[in-house]
């Protein structure tokens, strides 16, 4: 829904079809950055605290967006900074979906957790046409926000709080050192690979 209230604002203000599309789906570069630096550091906080802080960060990034007059550089920004740091909500998802079912069962929930996540996005694209048919992108926004401040509290009460997974420093090396062990068999790069294939 924020996207396509983003993509909508930006759209009325430029006249752009490249700077809509990156603001519909920037963020997803920002993300694949976030990805390639950070990864490790959600391996290496706890998942119930890494993601309550993360809801709570697109929360705020989401509330700021619906401030009227707010400048499109500013805009984009938060874009970049929320698809960023999504990237750390991700892992710290897929680890405790890792713990969380059987190791036979694990390939089946991700591709539920995928088909569950396209389905969604498709719902909030169809909601968030309807709803800009009778209110600002501003006002979507706030509605968008509504729904992310629920979200918080559904992850703070639902999900239960696990041990760190990475018993080494966190950070770009570390980061970094992963990826290569990963690419470098040839089974992981191909699923590695396969995922990143849009669902659409």
């Amino acid at each position: 829904m924020s996207g396509f209230a983003l993509g909508t604002l930006v759209d009325q203000q430029t006249k752009s079809p490249f700077l809509t599309a990156v603001s519909m789906y920037g963020a997803t570069f920002a993300t694949v950055l976030g990805a390639l630096t950070l990864m490790s550091v959600a391996d290496g906080s706890r998942p119930r605290r890494t993601l309550v802080a993360l809801e709570c960060v697109s929360l705020v990034g989401g509330a700021a967006q619906a401030v009227p007059g707010l400048p499109l550089a500013a805009r984009f920004g938060l874009l970049l900074v929320l698809g960023f740091f999504q990237s750390l909500g991700t892992g710290a998802r897929m680890g405790l979906l890792a713990e969380v079912v059987p190791t036979t069962a694990y390939a089946l929930a991700r591709s539920l957790m995928n088909v569950t996540s396209g389905g969604m996005a498709i719902l909030g694209y169809a909601i968030g046409a309807v709803l800009l048919r009778y209110l600002s992108p501003q006002e979507v926004f706030a509605v968008a926000a509504a729904l992310t401040g629920g979200g918080s509290i559904m992850v703070a009460v639902a999900v239960r709080e696990r041990s760190i997974r990475l018993t080494r420093r966190p950070g770009l090396r570390q980061t970094w050192t992963t990826n290569i062990e990963l690419f470098s068999h040839s089974g992981p790069r191909a699923l590695l690979l396969n995922l990143w294939v849009p669902k659409a």
